[in-house]
């Protein structure tokens, strides 16, 4: 499993193949991560956020905000970018499904901006970017560049672009003041060894994200 430094004081982690989230591992998690149970959300792609929802699983959203440490938080990944936000002044966190639709709705933006909405100062949010597929990797039409503009970085490639969708959350969390951001450099695709690929394989295992509040 990965994390990053910047989110020291987090309970979080993004998996890989070799430790991914499933029947068998929810009370080794569970008990890693100090929880009574998880949260899983149904992600659709969408830019729904949740704030500390009342359920455990069984609801739709693409954005999770936790603000409570009896429960933790898994969400699911294969190329889609995983992002966790954190606040550690007013300790609160969330996790973020950020495919390529997602990224075109700013969800990314949108749930740091809901987390400001509780009392985040812009300056205070960190953000981990996790694996993903990366620009080496994700090649697209031109409708997918025209449906992330402004923010799109890419580099043409004959009819087709690559599409960096790491840069380009960045971007979105910058343009609102969001500037303590680790970008993990792993690819789902070059890295299918250690991360499930759905657009390589069409794989139907995912990795994830696992955070906690301490």
């Amino acid at each position: 499993m990965l994390k990053s430094k910047l989110l020291e004081g987090l309970n979080h982690c993004f998996t890989e193949r070799s430790d991914y989230f499933c029947a068998e591992r929810v009370d080794f998690y569970a008990k890693m991560f100090g929880v009574e149970g998880f949260i899983r959300p149904k992600q659709i792609h969408g830019d729904h956020i949740e704030i500390d929802p009342m359920q455990n699983d069984s609801f739709e959203a693409d954005a999770v905000i936790i603000m409570q440490k009896d429960r933790g938080l898994v969400m699911n990944f294969a190329d889609c970018t995983p992002i966790i936000l954190f606040d550690p002044v007013l300790n609160i966190a969330a996790g973020v499904h950020a495919g390529w639709r997602g990224t075109a709705a700013q969800i990314a933006q949108k749930t740091a901006l809901k987390m400001i909405e509780l009392g985040s100062k812009p300056e205070n949010i960190r953000a981990a970017i996790g694996p993903c597929i990366s620009k080496c990797c994700f090649e697209v039409t031109g409708e997918v560049v025209d449906a992330l503009a402004p923010y799109c970085v890419y580099k043409p490639k004959g009819e087709k672009f690559m599409v960096d969708l790491k840069e380009t959350n960045r971007r979105q969390l910058e343009d609102i003041g969001v500037i303590q951001i680790d970008i993990l450099p792993n690819c789902t695709v070059c890295e299918n060894e250690r991360f499930f690929s759905y657009r390589l394989t069409k794989t139907d295992k995912r990795h994830n994200i696992i955070i906690a509040l301490q």
